[in-house]
């Protein structure tokens, strides 16, 4: 938690019992989600259902077992798609727990999480959609015998991911303009 020590400050005052008590208090920005018990629901479903077909076409996409999934260059960066997955998922199932103020850490590990994680999957599918045309490019012109459906199947699975994230970073961006920042105000936590 350094990276939000900014935002919480240090007291020592008395505490029930009539001794010192020493104890962080929150003073950074909150953030305001305006009905967000509403919208709740609603926003989960639909990032989970970006979730769900994240992990039905990256797992369909590895079972292919076509020649570029034996390249170091394709198999390493499709390996790591799932990190940002998963994190995803995280970041979603985070977002249920959120109130209507939020601090800066709950802000950061639900919105912030899916945010970043829907562009590390865009900017790795995007890699993936080029490196798997190179080396289609390469074998078609080498002469090399390859089953080319295979790899146009893991391409455009590849192409469906990078669409499908470039439309959730878009949901999200259109949800993050919806929250209000805040100042902490010291009558009302």
């Amino acid at each position: 938690m350094k990276k939000y020590h900014k935002d919480y400050v240090f007291e020592i005052g008395t505490g029930k019992d009539g001794k010192e008590e020493k104890r962080y208090r929150y003073a950074g920005d909150y953030y305001l989600f305006p009905d967000a018990e509403a919208e709740k629901k609603k926003i989960f479903i639909k990032n989970s259902a970006f979730v769900l077909l994240y992990f039905l076409l990256i797992i369909t996409a590895g079972m292919l077992d076509n020649e570029g999934s034996r390249n170091f260059f394709i198999a390493v960066p499709y390996v790591f798609l799932f990190l940002p997955a998963v994190y995803l998922s995280l970041g979603t199932a985070a977002f249920l727990k959120l109130n209507e103020k939020m601090e800066r850490p709950v802000y950061d590990r639900a919105f912030g999480r899916m945010y970043r994680n829907c562009i590390g999957i865009m900017s790795v599918s995007l890699y993936l959609c080029a490196a798997d045309s190179v080396f289609i490019f390469l074998r078609f012109h080498g002469g090399e015998d390859f089953s080319v459906v295979r790899e146009v199947v893991f391409l455009f699975e590849n192409i469906a991911i990078f669409c499908l994230s470039f439309i959730q970073k878009k949901y999200l961006q259109n949800l993050k303009k919806g929250v209000m920042i805040g100042e902490y105000n010291s009558e009302v936590p």
